[in-house]
């Protein structure tokens, strides 16, 4: 290291980040990166996992995904191996969801149960039962319509 890191203090408000930074700078080094963590389902980071778990190091799990049943190794017990795998369970419970909530429905006109691939807000089993329940929404006091040529 250079005297100006090592042997001059810094000032109080430069961190020692700052520091490194400042001697880059003006030796005209480039700035060491950031380190950049790889995610858990990275190739890498699997193989690192897998042998520090075969030779029984502490703090490593091996686990099942439950969405594609395959083998990982994780620092943590999880139920997922990639998001790809957490977004298709995450789906898979909505559309349960969806589905149990349009279980049970029944048609406003005759009463018959509702398809479960019927529309989330379909009241009515058919566009008969539809037109039926419009029908006999109308007023039946209303004078019916007469040709222009009646009397």
């Amino acid at each position: 290291m250079s005297d100006s890191l090592k042997g001059a203090p810094r000032p109080a408000s430069e961190s020692a980040a700052e520091a490194v930074a400042r001697y880059c700078r003006e030796h005209g080094i480039p700035l060491p990166r950031r380190r950049e963590y790889l995610p858990r389902w990275h190739p890498n980071i699997q193989a690192y996992l897998r042998n520090k778990w075969e030779h029984n190091a502490p703090g490593v799990w091996a686990c099942y995904c439950a969405t594609c049943e395959k083998r990982f190794y994780a620092r943590h017990p999880a139920g997922y191996c990639s998001p790809a795998c957490t977004d298709a369970a995450r789906h898979e419970r909505e559309r349960e969801r969806r589905m149990r909530a349009k279980a049970g429905r029944t048609c406003a006109h005759c009463g018959a149960p509702l398809s479960t691939v019927a529309r989330a807000d379909s009241r009515y089993c058919s566009p008969a039962c539809r037109q039926a329940a419009y029908r006999g929404r109308q007023v039946s006091g209303c004078p019916q319509l007469t040709s222009r040529n009646a009397p």
